[in-house]
């Protein structure tokens, strides 16, 4: 495993170090966090980022917040509200 990120950080650093620029960079970023209320009853709430430009400006942002209960063995109920931004 530690020589997988060893070769991942070596090719993504290469491109930098050669002086070149990249012309079309970017990353889409997020996390996620879950809580359980009580046995029958989470939640969780999750952010993403999208950046553009070499990274140098925010090309869309989504968060999504959630809730879940358990009926019984067979029946789920989820409920997420999504929320997309994207600046002009």
């Amino acid at each position: 495993m530690k020589h997988l990120i060893l070769v991942v950080l070596l090719v993504l650093f290469s491109q930098f170090s050669s002086g070149q620029r990249p012309s079309d960079l970017e990353l889409w970023t997020g996390g996620e966090v879950g809580f359980k209320l009580s046995k029958k009853f989470s939640g969780s709430i999750a952010g993403q980022v999208r950046f553009n430009d070499t990274l140098a400006s925010i090309k869309k942002s989504l968060t999504k917040i959630g809730a879940h209960y358990i009926f019984g063995k067979r029946f789920r109920l989820k409920g997420i509200y999504r929320v997309t931004l994207s600046p002009n």
